[in-house]
């Protein structure tokens, strides 16, 4: 059988133009979005890494001031202690000829200074420790603090049934900064979970909750902000301070 030379010709070019086409719309662009996936991915992944690394040294921190805290009290409380020995010495030395009745009164008010002194230690202790701490953690991870809380905040709704709130009902978002789109939209995924029936969202910025943000649904408060949990560590140290010397 014999081949046709421009026949021949004609198909090796044609074979060749097939090639180049496959090689310009399928396989270039293929490969493009294979890299730029494989790139994403990675970033994705150095991401996440850097954000459990930032909580750790978050939490490492906060143990760590935890235990500060801890000593910084027992400092303060001892020395407290002793200048109200030395205190309570001196007015007795200097009373001791004094009537019983002059010396029950001198005990009674050293017993009150003491009580005074060591509620102001106390409050001044906690007040700016838990001010250090919180300020701390903003400082060291405050992107891994937002998150953390915001998720923390999703999880606490999620957890109730709120279906006796209207549907449309007004949903008050206070916010140490302003939710982007993605946060706004799971926001409102986890208000549904919570059986809330198209919420209308009004948010507004304050910067006093530090990080976070806290929401009110109905008469539910749902507090996700440091400045909220800030206060319930402090309300808890100085009840456990007080049952301490109780």
């Amino acid at each position: 059988m014999s081949i046709d030379l421009t026949t021949f010709i004609f198909e090796v070019v044609n074979f060749v133009v097939l090639v180049l086409l496959l090689q310009r719309l399928v396989y270039r662009p293929l490969q493009k979005a294979i890299a730029e996936r494989r790139d994403a991915l990675l970033a994705r992944e150095t991401a996440a890494d850097e954000a459990r690394s930032g909580a750790e040294e978050a939490r490492v921190a906060y143990e760590e001031r935890r235990d500060e805290l801890g000593r910084l009290h027992d400092r303060t409380l001892a020395a407290a202690n002793e200048e109200a020995a030395g205190q309570r010495a001196r007015i007795l030395a200097q009373a001791r000829e004094d009537a019983e009745a002059e010396r029950a009164r001198v005990r009674k008010l050293l017993e009150a200074e003491r009580e005074a002194a060591l509620g102001w230690v106390r409050q001044v202790s906690v007040e700016r420790g838990t001010e250090v701490a919180g300020h701390l953690l903003m400082k060291l991870a405050p992107n891994a603090v937002e998150q953390s809380l915001f998720e923390a905040l999703r999880a606490e709704i999620e957890s109730h049934d709120l279906s006796e709130v209207d549907e449309g009902a007004e949903v008050e978002v206070r916010c140490a900064r302003l939710l982007d789109e993605r946060e706004v939209a799971a926001l409102r995924q986890s208000l549904g979970k919570a059986q809330v029936q198209a919420p209308r969202l009004n948010l507004r910025e304050d910067d006093s909750l530090v990080a976070g943000l806290v929401i009110r649904v109905g008469h539910r408060v749902f507090d996700g902000s440091v400045s909220g949990q800030l206060a319930a560590f402090r309300h808890g140290v100085e009840e456990a301070l007080e049952a301490e010397v109780a």
